[in-house]
């Protein structure tokens, strides 16, 4: 059974190095902006899969719940990943995926984020201390690094992302769930962008989906089909309590 990470409790090393570039602030569409085009929009269906049948695999959750303290500032916390019959649970085909996380509440310059991937026998294959200052509200990207341990083809890990908004346990806030990777057909180099979201979200690679799109929406902040596209595969991955409208940096 996988215990994972419990998040009042830090992993063994004091502290982990973290660069600019591990973690990234994105400013969101408005559904306002969403409301201007009333053009039918071609479908990306999200094939989630189904959690692996594996006894004692954690539920998870997406997101915060209930703080104490400095902590309620951070209760709508969400992880940006599938919930699937009542598990946090998605796969991907990379070896260093990356994950998305939504911060209701800028960091403050005394608080620090927790990022911990475990395997089956509990023991960390990644972990990572943000302890930057001035950590802005909105959508967050924490990408594992290539000289991190790699995800194995078809293994589940545990994730946990904790906001440590207190000094003692009690102030600490998180969400945590699985992550499974599995093997996926290479997709046609002729696909256009979008068709590449298409082929990534119909074998149900979630982190692949989700980050092209975004990818794609910070290069083309006005285009209303990639917005579309981008709530549209939240909605399919019951992620429904992320705000989607601008977030000041």
């Amino acid at each position: 059974m996988n215990h994972s990470h419990h998040p009042g409790k830090r992993f063994p090393q004091s502290r982990w190095p973290a660069t600019a570039a591990l973690i990234a602030a994105l400013i969101l569409p408005s559904p306002a902006a969403w409301a201007q085009t009333s053009e039918p929009l071609d479908t990306i269906i999200f094939n989630a899969p189904p959690p692996p049948p594996e006894k004692g695999t954690p539920g998870g959750r997406a997101t915060g719940g209930a703080g104490r303290g400095s902590c309620q500032d951070y209760e709508a916390l969400q992880a940006l990943v599938p919930t699937v019959d009542g598990t946090v649970y998605s796969q991907t085909a990379e070896a260093f995926p990356t994950f998305w996380f939504y911060l209701p509440t800028a960091l403050t310059s005394d608080m620090s984020l927790e990022f911990v991937i475990q395997d089956n026998n509990d023991e960390f294959i990644y972990a990572t201390e943000v302890t930057e200052s001035n950590i802005p509200a909105g959508l967050q990207q924490l990408s594992v690094p290539a000289t991190a341990q790699s995800l194995e083809i078809d293994s589940t890990y545990t994730w946990t992302f904790s906001i440590y908004c207190e000094p003692t346990v009690a102030g600490t806030i998180f969400v945590n769930g699985t992550v499974e990777r599995v093997v996926a057909s290479e997709s046609s180099p002729s696909l256009s962008d979008l068709e590449q979201v298409q082929h990534f979200a119909s074998q149900g690679l979630w982190h692949e989906a989700l980050t092209r799109v975004i990818d794609l929406y910070k290069s083309n902040p006005d285009d209303l089909d990639i917005s579309n596209i981008w709530q549209s595969l939240l909605e399919q991955a019951n992620v429904t309590n992320v705000p989607l409208e601008p977030v000041s940096r």
